[in-house]
């Protein structure tokens, strides 16, 4: 009998499968992490049905060297970050060649912003264990899940998906107690970044009770929307060589920093390479031309 050596995923098959492969890890080598978002999320009603493009991971710095090793090891690689600096990384993002899903393995997830390693520990306290594919994953518990969705949501209101994943936990029926909810955003300093949703989902029972505003840093993780515009902030706030550097890299960004949107540029010809980067610049120029039209 001849026995195939390798299958094409669906979809959703592929996050299933990567998100037990994940739990596997954590729970072999022991870390203390959990898995966030994705099918389970979708499983709880926190997130519409679609099949999920990666499976994220939360741990601390060891468990991220632990995830990037063994996951290393058995093909995946590392996929090329931004290098300019202007926004600190989050995550590290793995892909392998015969998968159709990416991995990503965060250290701390924007939105909290209470100390990482306090952060970790309060979502370990209520982490449950989930069956995935027939294996048992380590997963964040309802309310941080909730939280965790509405903080990825949040972070770019201006995309049609952000927009209806939001609308799908105003509605949800598995929306956790809010007292529970506003307790555990404060615990891990996540109350001024969802705000807006707080407002929006719990206005009535709001009255009386302060919420924090939202962090300078997170406000400007919004800028995100206008490629470019965070580059343009930095480099009017900077000054002497770092300012040369910055405009250096903003107009001659390096090949990572150009692979990060499209992974082909890592190994492009320099045609292509230039030409993405004409694209970028000239779409920054035409979006900063509209804005002082517009004042």
């Amino acid at each position: 009998m001849n026995v195939p050596t390798s299958a094409t995923l669906c979809p959703n098959e592929g996050s299933l499968l990567a998100t037990a492969l994940c739990g596997h890890i954590i729970r072999s080598e022991r870390l203390p992490a959990v898995v966030i978002k994705g099918p389970i999320a979708t499983r709880w009603g926190l997130r519409p049905q679609r099949p999920s493009a990666d499976v994220d991971v939360l741990t601390d710095a060891r468990g991220e060297r632990v995830m990037l090793r063994v996951l290393g090891a058995r093909g995946w690689r590392l996929r090329p970050t931004d290098s300019s600096e202007i926004v600190a990384s989050h995550s590290s993002t793995l892909y392998h060649p015969s998968w159709n899903v990416d991995v990503d393995v965060h250290s701390w997830y924007p939105g909290f912003e209470g100390e990482t390693d306090a952060v970790l520990h309060e979502i370990l306290l209520t982490a449950v264990i989930e069956n995935v594919a027939g294996v048992d994953v380590p997963a964040a518990g309802k309310t941080a899940m909730a939280v965790i969705q509405m903080l990825h949501a949040l972070r770019s209101p201006w995309l049609r998906q952000s927009q209806t994943d939001l609308a799908h936990l105003l509605a949800s029926p598995s929306l956790p107690d809010f007292d529970a909810l506003v307790e555990f955003a404060d615990r891990t300093g996540a109350t001024g970044a969802l705000r807006p949703f707080l407002e929006s989902a719990y206005g009535d029972r709001l009255a009386g009770r302060a919420l924090a505003e939202p962090s300078a840093a997170w406000t400007e993780r919004l800028g995100e929307s206008v490629p470019g515009l965070l580059r343009w902030r930095a480099i009017q706030r900077a000054r002497g060589w770092r300012r040369v550097s910055l405009v250096y890299r903003a107009v001659i960004p390096s090949r990572d920093t150009m692979a990060s949107r499209d992974i082909q540029l890592a190994s492009s010809g320099a045609a292509r390479y230039w030409l993405a980067v004409w694209r970028r610049l000239f779409a920054f120029l035409r979006w900063l031309a509209t804005s002082r039209r517009q004042r």
